[in-house]
């Protein structure tokens, strides 16, 4: 048999690759250089596996560029989770948002080494490059006073390592792992990023079985040339290494992950390391995928992620193969029924004669439906082929399980179980495992959108947050590690007010930073207000708005002690010196007031040198004078010189006010009766004689016009009116 030749074959290659003793699971180490695994503490990674760093060609510049802080005042360690020459892992809880969370960190000599620094920077950008359920997300990369740190999410329920060293796992679980870790790398290869270094220790599992892919900290960027990738390099952990990355790392692509995964898969299902791996011990089924997986040659494997899950879903581990025309297989003769076997003689029965079965032997055409024999292959109505259209059938039922698959890791839940809808309503025994597999897949279909849905839900959670702690980079991470398909109106929303402001931040506190130092500080309590708004955590802005106040605060008291005393030109000079955007409410109301005064002094000086101009100053400007003398006193009343102005004009309006006319009589009266004139002339001599404002004086004056005018009639017209009204 070809897969027993394959198997000695790859027992041999993989013995001759490393003749040492095999190892118990667990004792795999990372090398991250050329050369055997160090026994140095120093070179302990992060975990139970050693890594070895070797030269590493590193950029000088780092994390010179973040912020130092203070990361004991926003998380409290619980509890430590591994610890290594290079540094730790800790369980702590983010006050802020109050969840769990796992923070790594470089510490001592190597949180100042280029090479430890670079893989650390490695792993959270390719972390972040991607957003998958089956990737661990980070939240935070950051400097803190003992050195970098990386937060990222915690998973509690170990890693596959821990799952594999309680023994061999159940094949079917096995594969159900390994395909959902197959989605998690093809959506990483699709980001251009390849692994290098999967094995159980970097998968880790969720307390409802949910695996996660881990430690990208030897992660190499396909678009470009990588600055941990030096020519000649070794790097990843021996025992599930390709041979292309044992001779050399620069040789890696993704097809070297998708060996490493597979021989990862061995271990699952074996119990053993893949260091001799010898396939004949698996089931059956698997034993060609695997032969394919672990081949020499990168191009004689599996070509994708999205590849290697097709081909171990085809997987039916300690299930029978399903049910299809079984005499196209050769297995039934005329008469015999499928269920049990019997055979009866009368080809005209519908149903088997065997009373313990009773099945039917009669089987819908796949063209035209009419009822034909069991053994027939050919329709008696139609013709119709029964092998070729079968074979037609499960090709296009084939491709509409392709499309369900494809719609569903794009995400697009509804239009997945369309597709599977129509497979799963198939009511033919020949087609009845895609009927299965269609029910299954809707199953899962809807629980798996439940959860992305409750997923993008805590994101979106998390983003408000973050954004109220004013924390907007992870406010935006945590948005883009919801999937596209999953955003809804709010979290694009809050995703863009977050970029903005962060934009707005960047370009603010720089801004302020340069203007403290040159002290430069007119016009700059608006900025400082602003960045406070975005910025509110940051006790240096808040330091500097207070005492910018408190700065402002001093000049608007003594502009409202200038104007007490009525010295407004003063008051004037020292808002004139006051940055607008500095005033604050209380500085634009004093302003206003100070505006207003001396419009005020502009017109009534105004107004004073024209009713001078001609030496004489009438009752109606001595009037307009005074208006403007009350109004301006009541906003500057210590000024005497308006003051003794005021006092002047209604001195001025009393001496030159005309006698007082006496009231007139109503016309019922006889007072009134005894005075008026009889004639037309007398008449008009009366309303001459007395002044146009008094009661009635409308009518008396267009008498009086009209009697100037020398028209007598208009003029006693005009009074009999007005006498008529009485």
């Amino acid at each position: 048999m070809w897969v027993a030749d394959d198997v000695k074959q790859k027992e041999t290659q993989v013995s001759a690759m490393d003749n040492q003793s095999e190892k118990s699971i667990g004792e795999e180490a990372t090398l991250a250089g050329r050369g055997k695994p160090s026994a140095s503490p120093r070179d302990v990674s992060i975990g139970d596996e050693r890594t070895l760093t070797g030269d590493l060609a590193i950029q000088e510049t780092l994390l010179d560029d973040i912020e130092i802080v203070d990361l004991e005042a926003r998380y409290t360690v619980e509890a430590e989770l591994g610890e290594g020459g290079m540094g730790a892992v800790v369980l702590a809880t983010d006050t802020r948002l109050g969840r769990k969370v796992a923070i790594k960190r470089i510490l001592g000599e190597a949180a100042r080494s280029k090479a430890a620094v670079a893989r650390f920077l490695t792993e959270a950008r390719a972390i972040a490059a991607m957003s998958h359920p089956n990737v661990v997300q980070i939240y935070e990369l950051g400097v803190a006073k003992s050195g970098p740190f990386l937060v990222i999410e915690y998973i509690d329920g170990g890693s596959l390592l821990d799952r594999c060293k309680a023994g061999p796992i159940p094949a079917g679980e096995a594969v159900s792992v390994v395909c959902q870790v197959c989605d998690g790398l093809a959506k990483a290869h699709d980001a251009g990023i390849i692994h290098r270094d999967i094995k159980p220790a970097n998968i880790l599992l969720t307390k409802d079985g949910i695996p996660k892919l881990t430690d990208f900290g030897l992660a190499k960027a396909e678009a470009a040339d990588h600055q941990m990738t030096m020519t000649g390099a070794v790097m990843g952990t021996p025992d599930f290494m390709p041979p292309e990355q044992r001779r050399d790392a620069a040789l890696v692509d993704h097809r070297s992950d998708l060996w490493s995964l597979a021989a990862t898969l061995y271990q699952m299902v074996s119990g053993r390391s893949p260091k001799v791996i010898r396939l004949h011990e698996l089931p059956q089924e698997m034993q060609p995928i695997l032969a394919k997986a672990l081949e020499d040659e990168k191009d004689a494997r599996y070509q994708s992620a999205k590849e290697l899950r097709k081909a171990l879903e085809g997987i039916r581990v300690d299930s029978q193969k399903p049910v299809i025309f079984a005499h196209l297989e050769g297995d039934l003769q005329e008469g015999q029924c499928k269920a049990c076997g019997t055979v009866t003689s009368d080809l005209t029965k519908k149903f088997c004669r065997n009373p313990k079965c009773g099945a039917s032997l009669r089987v819908s055409c796949l063209a035209c439906n009419a009822q034909i024999p069991i053994w027939d292959g050919v329709c008696g109505d139609c013709g119709g082929n029964q092998p070729s259209l079968l074979k037609e059938k499960r090709k296009s039922a084939e491709v509409k399980k392709a499309e369900a698959e494809s719609l569903l890791a794009d995400l697009a839940f509804d239009e997945a179980t369309a597709h599977a809808d129509e497979l799963a309503a198939e009511t033919r025994g020949e087609l009845g495992d895609l009927a299965e597999w269609a029910k299954e897949f809707i199953r899962s279909t809807r629980l798996e959108r439940d959860r992305q849905f409750a997923v993008a839900a805590e994101h979106l959670e998390d983003a408000k947050k973050h954004s109220y702690a004013f924390d907007y980079p992870a406010a935006i991470q945590a948005i883009e590690t919801i999937p596209q398909r999953l955003r809804n109106a709010e979290a694009s929303g809050i995703m863009s007010d977050c970029k903005a402001r962060h934009e707005e931040v960047g370009k603010l506190i720089p801004e302020i930073a340069a203007r403290v130092s040159r002290k430069d500080v007119d016009g700059l309590l608006s900025i400082v207000e602003r960045a406070t708004e975005l910025r509110g955590d940051r006790q240096d802005l808040v330091k500097i708005r207070q005492q910018l106040r408190e700065r402002r605060d001093g000049r608007l008291a003594r502009v409202k002690a200038k104007l007490e005393a009525g010295d407004v030109v003063n008051a004037r000079g020292i808002l004139d010196r006051t940055d607008p955007r500095d005033l604050g409410p209380v500085g634009k109301e004093l302003n206003q007031r100070v505006q207003n005064i001396l419009a005020m002094e502009a017109k009534l000086s105004a107004m004073c040198k024209e009713a001078r101009s001609d030496g004489v100053v009438t009752s109606e400007e001595a009037k307009c004078i005074l208006d403007i003398c009350v109004a301006y006193l009541s906003l500057n009343p210590k000024n005497d010189e308006v003051r003794r102005l005021e006092s002047t004009c209604r001195q001025n309006m009393a001496r030159s006010a005309p006698p007082r006319t006496p009231a007139i009589p109503t016309a019922a009266s006889p007072e009134r009766r005894a005075i008026l004139p009889t004639t037309t002339a007398g008449k008009i001599a009366w309303c001459r004689a007395h002044d146009s404002k008094s009661p009635g004086g409308r009518a008396e004056g267009v008498a009086k016009k009209a009697a100037a005018d020398a028209s007598l009639d208009a003029a006693a017209e005009a009074l009999k009116k007005f006498f008529s009204r009485g």
